[in-house]
């Protein structure tokens, strides 16, 4: 099934995903798997798929938090590509007071991976490489490649750069 990013003409409703799905279905207090007596507030589902969009191409963007847990999706155009989630074992004190100089974690630094198109240590860079790099590649790339004169790392990042949002 492809997902479909809304566009500002879309009228948002449940025909834009499968019939067994709902949009805007989003639990408001689910629990958390760790401590399954505190209740976890989600607060909007939604935005994921409506929120403001930014391009990697435009990495780093001062519009992400340094230090910050979240969930956050990742587009080519209108195709769904990815759903992501950074900071689950954050906890409120790991955020750096006022004064301290603000060392950059979590949702800043995965998505700052993402960005680097450097396939060790980033699962996204993997499956953007396997899905859409690998399939795509000319024979002269494949030789290149094999000659160690092209880096598959370099053409993942430019398409992550070129073609995708979050």
């Amino acid at each position: 099934m492809t997902i479909r990013r809304p566009t500002a003409n879309d009228k948002l409703s449940a025909g834009m995903l499968g019939a067994d799905e709902k949009l805007g279905q989003c639990p408001t207090n689910i629990r958390s798997k760790r401590r399954p007596n505190r209740p976890v507030r989600v607060t909007s589902c939604n935005s994921l798929e409506s929120g403001p969009s930014y391009r990697f191409a435009d990495w780093p963007n001062e519009s992400v938090p340094k230090v910050a847990a979240g969930a956050y999706t990742i587009w080519d155009a209108a195709r769904l590509i990815y759903v992501g989630m950074a900071g689950r074992s954050m906890r409120a004190n790991e955020v750096d007071s006022p004064d301290e100089p603000v060392k950059a974690k979590d949702l800043w630094t995965r998505l700052n991976s993402h960005a680097s198109g450097r396939r060790s240590g980033d699962q996204f860079c993997v499956y953007v490489c396997d899905r859409f790099v690998v399939p795509a590649l000319s024979v002269a790339q494949q030789a290149q490649i094999a000659e160690g004169r092209l880096a598959l790392d370099k053409l993942t990042r430019e398409l992550i750069r070129d073609r995708y949002a979050y």
